[in-house]
């Protein structure tokens, strides 16, 4: 996924973000949780019909509230900062599943 920003479907809870093909898919929240630096969110993405599959996509970016009440979703490029943040959001899963 590219871009730095997302727009919100018109109330209708979807997040609609550019993939790194172009393409547009639309994302649901499952988690916005805080590392020792960064705050983040996780996004799974949802079919056609606004289901979420066994096998759908976990986007991963750094979350930041703006002043307005918006949000600001920024991809994540460092490796290691991403690799953090997943580890972070795999153990809220396992605490979830417990």
């Amino acid at each position: 996924m590219s871009n730095d920003e997302t727009k919100n479907n018109a109330g209708s809870g979807l997040i609609a973000m550019e993939l790194e093909d172009g393409t547009t898919a639309d994302f649901v929240i499952d988690a916005v949780y805080l590392t020792q630096e960064h705050q983040y969110i996780a996004l799974l993405q949802v079919d056609e019909n606004g289901e979420i599959a066994d096998d759908a996509i976990v986007k991963i970016c750094r979350y930041t509230a703006l002043d307005n009440g918006q949000a600001e979703l920024t991809d994540i490029e460092d490796e290691q900062e991403l690799e953090t943040a997943q580890n972070a959001y795999q153990d809220l899963v396992n605490e979830f599943e417990e």
